[in-house]
């Protein structure tokens, strides 16, 4: 675990470098897992929170709820919360956007809490008419 902590504290202060002095270098990794995205949220605020992605008007957010795993009244099973998490990954993937949700997480400063989700916008660029459907 001092391991994973020091890890993360590095990654982050990385990022945090990067994006201070506008380096145009990108260790983002491509792809995101489940499990990646699992650990992200976990080492930010201790908790196995819900994340959803949705869409508001035009846009598209990522939103870590208030709810999370280790509540009894939680709406999954471990299961189906980590099959939740491998087709969330897939679309951070799948749009590109994950140095985005790395950092909008590592960011933010307050943590879920009751009726109040962390939230953040996603770019997903000019791809984003492909991703946004008019009902």
């Amino acid at each position: 675990m001092i391991l994973q902590s020091f890890s993360y504290d590095i990654t982050r202060n990385l990022l945090t470098i990067i994006d201070r002095f506008l380096i145009d270098v990108d260790f983002t990794p491509k792809i995101m897992t489940a499990e990646e995205l699992q650990q992200l949220v976990f080492n930010k605020w201790g908790c196995f929170y819900d994340i959803q992605i949705v869409r508001l008007k035009d846009k598209i957010y990522f939103q870590v709820m208030w709810k999370y795993l280790e509540q009894v009244s939680f709406h999954w099973t471990q299961e189906e919360y980590y099959e939740h998490l491998e087709y969330i990954a897939q679309l951070i993937t799948t749009w590109g956007v994950v140095r985005q949700v790395q950092v909008g997480v590592l960011e933010a400063k307050n943590r879920p809490r009751l009726g109040k989700a962390v939230s953040f916008s996603l770019d997903l660029g000019e791809r984003e008419s492909e991703w946004i459907i008019d009902n």
